[in-house]
């Protein structure tokens, strides 16, 4: 669960508390919070990023330290927000006022999750290609982190951005956009040596449904 306690992408000293807690849980297996592959990707300014360097040293010493107290293997959920991005945190408004340091966000097609959101840019190709140069950098720095698992939430992009209500307007967009997750998938695996690939798995988790009538 997002735990809103990142600066800038960074995990807190609350992760490493957090964190290590869960690995001597008993626990196969932990996974991390939805982390976001670009800055513009994470929900809140609480929340985790693999996106630059020092996120990246951050979680390395974090997942270090709990595999020092812990028997538990873990795992990273990498996500993009899409236009569900740029929200408050937990407990506030649905979105980040002005004075709060907004950005702008993306989707499949220019429509608002609701009436509290702003209306994001609709994707173009060089969206989309960053988006996936996003998730292959991320995963390489799961790995470097140690972490044993990644989890590709490119649903939240695809499935969370846009529904049936707007499909007519996307649908070209949304099939090409769908693509993705297959291209970061194969290109992941041709860079990862023979050793990675036996210690670290990746998986995708897919939404199926829209919970709209008629979706």
């Amino acid at each position: 669960m997002c735990q809103y306690s990142a600066n800038d992408g960074v995990p807190s000293p609350w992760h490493t508390t957090h964190l290590g807690m869960l690995a001597n849980s008993g626990a196969s297996l932990v996974v991390v919070e939805a982390t976001g592959v670009e800055r513009r990707g994470r929900i809140t300014h609480g929340c985790t990023g693999i996106y630059s360097d020092a996120c990246e040293d951050a979680f390395r010493t974090v997942i270090a330290h709990c595999k020092r107290i812990g028997t538990a293997k873990f795992g990273i959920q990498l996500a993009h927000a899409g236009r569900k991005a740029s929200s408050a945190r937990r407990g506030r408004r649905a979105r980040t006022e002005a004075g709060e340091d907004p950005w702008e966000t993306i989707g499949p097609s220019a429509v608002a999750p609701g009436a509290a959101w702003p209306t994001p840019r609709a994707m173009d190709e060089v969206d989309m290609a960053q988006v996936r140069e996003a998730f292959i950098d991320a995963a390489k720095r799961s790995v470097r982190t140690a972490s044993s698992r990644s989890s590709c939430t490119w649903r939240t992009v695809i499935c969370s951005t846009a529904s049936s209500a707007d499909l007519k307007q996307a649908q070209r967009r949304l099939r090409r956009l769908a693509r993705r997750p297959h291209e970061v998938s194969a290109r992941s695996a041709a860079r990862r040596s023979r050793r990675h690939s036996q210690r670290h798995a990746a998986g995708a988790r897919i939404s199926s449904t829209d919970w709209m009538d008629g979706g």
